[in-house]
């Protein structure tokens, strides 16, 4: 979960084990699948990823999106989620970090994020999948690559069949 949300917005567990962990937290303006499927996770256990299609997820651009609600939000709710969750272990923070900079959210590193996640340490992987992310923002804003709306209305369409992940908690 700390590498990246592969639960998309789906998880199957009994009821209890979503009350035991708290439920979501509704005050989070962000992240509070991912907040909460880490909490599931540290109080029900071990999980597993089934690799079979049980929704189909339509991306098209909304208004109503949380995930879309502006970049403050998203830096807000990640770093409450570092807060609860990573501790003081500088490689979650890092990866949790990361995730910030995810295709779905598109919000660029600044300067400032790449001083805050050396800070951290040298993760060399890390280091790269930033630098990717930052190579990628560059080249569609600076360069006029960018995908124009209509385009990623229709990529995201074509792939959302694609999308088929679910997670089952193994503990009954």
């Amino acid at each position: 979960m700390f590498g990246e949300n592969v639960v998309g917005s789906q998880i199957f567990a009994p009821k209890r084990h979503y009350v035991d962990a708290g439920l979501f937290r509704a005050g989070l303006p962000a992240w509070q699948d991912l907040e909460f499927f880490i909490r599931l996770l540290r109080t029900a256990g071990p999980a597993r990823l089934e690799d079979a299609v049980t929704y189909h997820w339509d991306n098209s651009p909304r208004t109503d999106r949380v995930s879309l609600q502006g970049e403050e939000r998203l830096r807000t709710a990640c770093g409450t989620v570092v807060q609860l969750h990573a501790g003081r272990n500088p490689r979650r923070t890092q990866q949790l970090y990361l995730q910030l900079f995810g295709r779905l959210y598109g919000v660029r590193p600044t300067l400032r994020d790449w001083g805050n996640f050396l800070e951290l340490g040298v993760w060399p992987l890390g280091i790269f999948r930033l630098a990717r992310i930052g190579f990628r923002r560059f080249v569609r804003v600076r360069m006029g690559w960018a995908i124009p709306t209509q385009a990623r209305a229709w990529r995201a369409r074509r792939t959302a069949a694609a999308i088929h992940q679910r997670v089952r908690l193994i503990k009954e």
